[in-house]
């Protein structure tokens, strides 16, 4: 792993191998010649060229939350409600630094990634996630969509306020992604994550094909629910949630300290 870490800091190495091969392959791919193809502060992907093309995405040097992010973990289930929210996962969002994403500052004010769409004065940028593979069919189209507001955490943090923002970000990305790549706008699929993956609002856009799970919360139903009232997200929402001792352990002790989980 060294080829991808200095010595003395810890790492996340993701390898994507075409087929699979054995561990003597792997190790042989690995002290091949790499290429780093992609670099975002602690954030790097590198392509491997040997027998068998791969792709290592590397997190460098990996904080303590990085690793327990990619450990196998005991999911559970339970209900935030606003009430759980605010006495619960509010305070740990709260808590976060800002260097954890500092990768996404580094979007929005065009350091890294090339902008493809947005500015300050639309609220939000847009740009090619990092994860659609180049060379990818539009199957695994995957567009990023930043808020420029540093405050907007999650959907929680959305109010009515923030419904002609919204509504610029679905009509301009779509049309961007229908124009650039043939599409009928049936074809753009746009969706928050709750819990998301890093907590900086954006919204994803991708093929209709595309894998959804159970934390996508649709962006029309955003809009929607945010006409209907203002205060939708604070007041009303409630979600299913999934965390583990292992990704949110605080979150967890605390959870079963309110007797949420057992």
């Amino acid at each position: 792993t060294r080829i991808f870490s200095p010595e003395g800091y810890p790492a996340v190495i993701k390898i994507f191998r075409t087929i699979a091969e054995d561990e003597k392959a792997l190790s042989t791919e690995l002290k091949s010649q790499c290429k780093e193809i992609w670099q975002n502060d602690r954030f790097s992907k590198f392509e491997i060229r040997a027998t068998v093309k791969s792709i290592v995405e590397v997190i460098c040097p990996a904080t303590e939350k990085d690793i327990r992010k990619y450990s196998k973990a005991d999911v559970h289930l339970i209900r935030e409600t606003p009430e759980v929210y605010q006495k619960l996962t509010k305070p740990i969002i709260d808590a976060i630094p800002a260097e954890d994403v500092q990768w996404v500052y580094n979007v929005i004010e065009g350091k890294k990634e090339k902008i493809l769409l947005g500015n300050d004065k639309f609220g939000f940028v847009m740009a090619r996630d990092y994860k659609w593979r180049k060379g990818a069919g539009i199957e695994e189209m995957h567009y990023l969509t930043m808020v420029t507001d540093r405050s907007l955490r999650s959907i929680r943090d959305l109010r009515g306020r923030h419904v002609p923002m919204l509504t610029r970000m679905k009509q301009m990305v779509t049309e961007y992604i229908c124009k650039t790549h043939g599409l009928p706008k049936s074809k753009v699929r746009a969706y928050f994550h709750y819990f998301p993956t890093f907590w900086h609002l954006h919204v994803h856009f991708a093929y209709t094909n595309s894998h959804s799970s159970h934390a996508d919360v649709n962006l029309d139903d955003v809009i929607d629910s945010l006409k209907r009232n203002p205060e939708f997200y604070s007041d009303e929402a409630s979600f299913d949630i999934l965390i583990s001792d292992t990704r949110y352990p605080k979150l967890y002790r605390q959870a079963v300290g309110m007797g949420l989980l057992p």
